[in-house]
């Protein structure tokens, strides 16, 4: 019996030891593994590892990116086709210099200052009685026929070639746009217009039937006709560059060029990565930011708001997409009551982000080279900026502008680079 206890014991301990030996098997396994990945990441792109420290991303968006970023290199032919420019900041009296990605210093990392809550002149909430375009602008208005029935109204300023604006949302208005982009009609023609069921075009037809991508493709095209352009060039906010894309394909030769900023992704898993990185931010907002963030979680929330508080809920959210949340203060949010409700339901029936969004291969196969685009984006975006890297790799010859110390609204939180890069497109594609 003792030699058969000894026997035993002798194979317990075995078993122990080979438990042990198969357990550091597998941790060796996992640090071969994670130092792999960060080889094959550093090849892939130098800059990804410091712009993903930097910008506190969930885990899961790196293995995303990678997993993206995998699917994609075949139809690249390992060669890039489009222009990555990353521009900092531009101090008082100095000239801003664009500066390639791979300029940047090993091991030097982005920070991230959103919820950083620094007094400042732009938290004063802005004047909502004066007009929401630039000076010295003539502006003409008007509605067109939409399909099954209502009207959708736009408005028209300044002169010479004309560039339509696609607002964001879904749901939002053109006058969160409007003082900052109509800057650009000291030499173009600059057309807002609000989307159906959105701002004064509220009355549009608005059943689940006519509120899809494709309907708002359709009425866009629809504005071109009633506006008699040949050609335009199409510049998309947020939701407004996702339906530009749409648009895009569908119509590739109606397009003189495209300009996108802080798009939304073009795919399902990118849409993924924004509600991690949303939600990741909406649980370190502070409890009076929270509640009035909550306030848009349904429709009966919204509807027990005026309109003074609805935009105080919107700029509470906002607070949340920017690099410094009192940026948010500088966005026109002044609504009407009626239509911002009607704008909410039209964001509640859209569902946008659904599995079938893959613009991608779409984008790549339809668009050829044909169309220049410009894209911007902000480092410090809820929408991660590898979505837009996602874009810029799927059309042929875009240049992709990366904004640091900016988040979803560089028209106002870095107005100076942001008019500067537009310029300089519109200038080099002008028709």
């Amino acid at each position: 019996s003792i030699s058969a206890l000894l026997s035993m014991l002798g194979r317990s301990k075995h078993r122990a030891l080979s438990l042990r030996r198969q357990r550091l098997t597998v941790i060796a396994f996992a640090i071969l593994a994670s130092i792999a990945i960060i080889v094959v990441c550093h090849q892939h792109d130098r800059g990804f590892i410091q712009s993903y420290i930097g910008s506190r991303q969930h885990p899961m968006a790196l293995l995303s990116r990678l997993s993206v970023s995998r699917e994609l290199s075949a139809s690249r032919g390992r060669k890039r086709n489009s222009d990555i420019i990353r521009v900092p900041p531009r101090p008082p009296s100095c000239s801003a210099r664009p500066i390639t990605r791979h300029e940047k210093s090993k091991g030097e990392a982005l920070s991230i200052s959103y919820l950083q809550s620094v007094p400042s002149a732009s938290s004063v909430a802005p004047d909502f009685t004066v007009s929401p375009y630039a000076p010295d602008v003539v502006v003409e208005s008007d509605f067109i026929e939409v399909a099954g029935g209502g009207k959708m109204f736009y408005t028209k300023i300044g002169s010479g070639p004309p560039i339509i604006v696609a607002h964001g949302g879904p749901g939002l208005d053109h006058r969160y746009l409007a003082s900052e982009l109509s800057a650009f009609a000291k030499n173009h023609t600059v057309i807002f217009y609000d989307q159906r069921g959105s701002g004064r075009s509220h009355n549009a037809r608005k059943d689940d039937e006519h509120i899809t991508i494709e309907t708002f493709v359709d009425d866009l095209e629809g504005l071109r006709r009633c506006l008699g352009y040949k050609k335009f060039t199409l510049m998309g906010h947020s939701w407004g560059g996702l339906l530009s894309m749409y648009y895009a394909c569908a119509h590739p030769d109606r397009i003189s060029s495209l300009i996108l900023i802080n798009s939304a992704p073009a795919d399902q898993r990118g849409q993924n990565a924004f509600d991690e990185e949303l939600g990741w931010r909406m649980r370190h907002a502070s409890g009076k930011e929270a509640a009035r963030i909550d306030s848009l979680s349904s429709n009966e929330k919204f509807h027990s708001l005026n309109a003074t508080d609805i935009g105080a809920a919107y700029r509470a959210l906002f607070g949340l997409y920017v690099s410094n949340r009192h940026s948010a203060g500088k966005l026109n949010l002044e609504f009407d009551t009626v239509a911002a409700r009607s704008g909410f339901a039209i964001s509640q029936k859209m569902e946008w982000s659904v599995p079938r969004i893959d613009l991608l291969t779409e984008l790549t196969v339809t668009l050829k080279g044909r169309v220049p685009t410009l894209i911007l984006h902000g480092f410090e975006d809820v929408v991660p900026s590898w979505t837009s890297e996602e874009i810029s790799w799927a059309i042929a010859d875009s240049k992709l502008v990366l904004l640091e110390n900016c988040g979803h609204f560089p028209f106002v939180e870095a107005p100076g680079e942001f008019t500067a890069q537009v310029n300089d497109f519109l200038d080099q594609h002008r028709v």
